[in-house]
């Protein structure tokens, strides 16, 4: 039998989410309660953080038009209920993300490198550690300098204790922790983290590259627009200039070329 207090919780739910514009699933694994905290303090007014047990968020989901939002839940689910742009909320919430150490059996997000250069290391068992992971060292001014650039782990892999172990002693933090925006239910749309997760550079690059192409068709097409009629104005310009250059007419535009070219086949006759 299902508690009361349960019963209820449910029910406010399903109110919030009636009334809701945008509702997103968050993934709060592995987020120490001191983070969370903070984070929650710096979210404005209008994001509304719902922390619940699991099974309280699916029966609220049940049956609702965010019900799609179940096929995603991670592993220790949370509700986020706002008005706001869910790519907005996504860029809140990466912003307020912070760098940690690495932990044996976690998915490395990217590439790791070890910068080339000179470390704190003295000789001694780092230069085994340093070798295990394939880094080329030697010693330089009784310290372990690295002699290249060494990829130790790609964007995919699961990392081992001893490389978690390495990576700290390299005071490296590889990992991102924070809440984590798995998918939002926007107007009768679900949008997946890999969608919300927008390169802002990568994308107005190419809107700049897909604008420039479009500008570039358009003249080749002869397709008249307020953005290219100056290209337009100018080789009508050059084309009606070059056709009264050789059919020699004289006019107050074209007088002084016509002079230069008069000059010129003089000077080739002597």
């Amino acid at each position: 039998m299902v508690q009361e207090w349960k019963k209820q919780k449910v029910k406010k739910l399903k109110n919030e989410l009636k009334n809701a514009k945008v509702v997103g699933i968050v993934d709060l694994d592995e987020l120490p309660a001191k983070q969370l905290q903070s984070i929650k303090k710096s979210l404005n007014q209008k994001i509304h953080l719902k922390i619940t047990k699991k099974s309280i968020l699916r029966r609220a989901l049940k049956g609702e038009k965010q019900e799609k939002l179940l096929e995603n839940l991670g592993r220790m689910p949370a509700l986020i209920i706002t008005n706001e742009n869910p790519f907005k909320i996504f860029k809140t919430l990466k912003q307020n993300q912070s760098n940690t150490y690495a932990k044996a059996g976690q998915t490395i997000p990217e590439n790791i490198t070890i910068p080339a250069g000179p470390t704190e290391f003295g000789p001694g068992p780092m230069i085994s550690e340093f070798g295990a992971l394939g880094i080329k060292t030697k010693i330089e001014k009784g310290k372990i300098t690295i002699q290249n650039d060494t990829v130790i782990l790609k964007d995919g892999d699961t990392i081992t204790l001893q490389q978690a172990s390495f990576l700290q002693k390299m005071d490296i933090k590889p990992m991102k922790i924070g809440i984590n925006l798995v998918s939002a239910y926007d107007d009768g749309t679900v949008f997946l983290k890999n969608v919300l997760n927008i390169d802002e550079n990568a994308f107005m690059n190419n809107l700049t590259l897909a604008s420039q192409h479009a500008f570039n068709l358009s003249v080749e097409a002869r397709i008249f627009t307020k953005e290219n009629v100056e290209i337009f104005l100018t080789q009508a310009s050059n084309h009606a200039k070059n056709l009264g250059m050789e059919a020699t007419i004289y006019d107050k535009d074209l007088i002084q070329d016509q002079l230069l070219k008069a000059h010129n086949q003089a000077i080739n006759l002597r």
